[in-house]
C-alpha cells in the first residue's frame, strides 16, 4: 500500500515563484474543498468514489518570464465517504509515489492515461483524458500594469484549444500588498475573491462593479483556469478524472 498523506496544496507560494512537481496517492476527508485547492471548485466533485486529476499552473513574473508548477493527485473513498488507498496509481505509466518528469507528462492536448490497481472495496480501472494546452495571460502584464478599480479593465490570454469556457479568479493578495504597495495593509487579513465563468474567447472586460467590494488599494491576483472532466461508471460506482491548466498574473490596483 502507498503511504497515507493528508495534504493541502496552495495554489502558489506568494512572492516566490515556485517550480515543483507534487504528486501523491492521498487520503483526505471529503468536504466542499476536499482537495485543498480553490481552482478545483470548478470541477464537479460530488458523490464520486474517486477523483484523479492533473494540473499545470503558470505564474507570470514582472519580467514577463514565467514558471510552471505541476500537481498530479488521486483521492479514493468508500460508500460512507471514508478515505481509502489504492495499491498503485500511475499517470502515463509513471507511478505517483515518485517524482513525475513533466517532460513525460505534457500539457499540450495529448493524452493523460491513468491506471488504478486496487482491492475491494475499490475497483481497478483505467481512464484517459486529453490534457489542456498551456497558455499565458498577456494583459494585464504582471506587476507592470496598474488597475484602477473604478474603471473596467481587460484580461487577454493566448488561445486555449477545445475548451468552451474558462473561469476567471480575481483575488486580493494582502501578503504581497503589505510589502509591495503599502505596509499598513495587514498581510494576514482575509483576502477577497470573485469567481466568474466566461466563454473561452481569449478576451474579457472586467466591469468595475465586480471589484466594488475590494479595498481602495492592494494587489490583485488574476487567474484564468481551464478544465476538462470525465466521469466513468463501473458497478454503480462513479469515478471522475480531470485535467486543469491555469495562468496567474498580478497587478497593483487603486481606487
Amino acid at each position: 500500500m502507498m503511504k497515507s498523506i493528508i495534504s493541502k496544496i496552495p495554489v502558489l507560494i506568494a512572492v516566490i515563484f515556485f517550480q515543483s512537481c507534487d504528486q501523491e496517492n492521498v487520503t483526505n476527508p471529503k468536504n466542499d474543498n476536499q482537495i485543498g485547492n480553490p481552482m478545483l471548485a470548478f470541477i464537479n466533485v460530488d458523490g464520486q468514489s474517486a477523483y484523479i486529476y492533473s494540473m499545470m499552473i503558470r505564474t507570470i513574473a514582472n519580467t514577463g518570464e514565467y514558471s510552471d508548477s505541476y500537481q498530479e493527485y488521486s483521492y479514493f473513498y468508500d460508500e460512507s465517504g471514508h478515505p481509502l488507498l489504492a495499491q498503485s496509481v500511475t499517470l502515463n505509466d509513471i507511478s505517483l509515489n515518485r517524482p513525475i518528469d513533466t517532460k513525460v507528462i505534457p500539457f499540450d492536448g495529448s493524452s493523460h492515461i491513468w491506471n488504478v490497481i486496487a482491492d475491494s472495496p475499490l475497483i481497478s480501472y483505467s481512464d484517459t483524458i486529453n490534457s489542456i494546452n498551456t497558455f499565458t495571460i498577456t494583459q494585464p502584464r504582471s506587476f507592470i500594469d496598474t488597475i484602477h478599480k473604478s474603471n473596467a479593465f481587460n484580461i487577454q490570454y493566448t488561445p486555449i484549444a477545445e475548451v468552451d469556457s474558462v473561469f476567471i479568479m480575481l483575488e486580493t493578495d494582502n501578503f504581497i500588498a503589505h510589502y509591495r504597495v503599502d505596509s499598513t495593509i495587514n498581510a494576514d487579513s482575509p483576502d477577497i475573491n470573485k469567481y466568474i465563468k466566461i466563454p473561452n474567447t481569449g478576451f474579457y472586460t472586467v466591469p468595475s462593479s465586480l471589484l466594488a467590494s475590494f479595498p481602495d488599494k492592494g494587489i490583485l491576483k488574476i487567474s484564468v483556469v481551464a478544465s476538462r472532466t470525465k466521469t466513468k461508471t463501473i458497478n454503480n460506482k462513479s469515478f471522475l478524472v480531470a485535467t486543469l491548466t491555469a495562468c496567474i498574473t498580478y497587478s497593483v490596483f487603486y481606487n
